[in-house]
């Protein structure tokens, strides 16, 4: 399963796909392991040629072909596929609101916050990239609302995107928890 995040219709950039997890359900053992693709990864694509962040291959496919978003999630699973060496049956994709409802709609989650968290510059809500504010939160168990949970699945200016794919993972086991 392809699990895909981006900002939406009133985020800039709303159709890049800045998060990318390929989860596998392994239900003999009870586990869900997850591979977090970074979205600064650089790919040859056939559409787009070498040189090609891959969270852009959604985005630019489509508006570059009609509006066509099936093929440019065609295009992005096909690369994910081939860096993964597995075949994906199934994606979903949720934008920061949808993101925010499902958390609060199953009462919030309990995440352990392993490091504290401490990003001077954190996009301001539906703003420019220029906008800022801080975003801080303690180490330890955090109880956490959607749009905490967004805040920390998103932050990466203090820490680095491996630590920030960690933290998605946290979420969605979070998620899948308290569900």
């Amino acid at each position: 399963v392809l699990l895909l995040g981006g900002g939406g219709e009133y985020h800039e950039g709303g159709t890049l796909t800045d998060t990318m997890i390929v989860a596998s359900v392994d239900h003999k053992n009870h586990m869900v392991p997850m591979l977090s693709i970074p979205r600064d990864f650089y790919v040859e694509n056939d559409y787009i040629g070498w040189g090609t962040r891959i969270n852009s291959i959604y985005e630019y496919v489509a508006e570059n072909n009609d509006e066509d978003y099936e093929l440019g999630m065609q295009e992005l699973v096909k690369e994910i596929e081939d860096i993964a060496g597995l075949e994906i049956h199934y994606y979903a994709k949720i934008d920061f609101s949808g993101f925010i409802d499902v958390v609060d709609a199953i009462g919030g989650i309990n995440v352990n916050v392993e490091e504290a968290i401490y990003d001077p510059f954190y996009p301001a809500e539906y703003s420019s990239t220029a906008d800022f504010q801080t975003f801080q939160l303690s180490a330890g168990a955090q109880e956490m609302d959607g749009e905490t949970a967004l805040k920390y699945a998103r932050s990466r200016q203090s820490t680095s995107d491996f630590d920030r794919a960690h933290r998605q993972q946290q979420i969605i086991n979070a998620i899948k928890e308290q569900a």
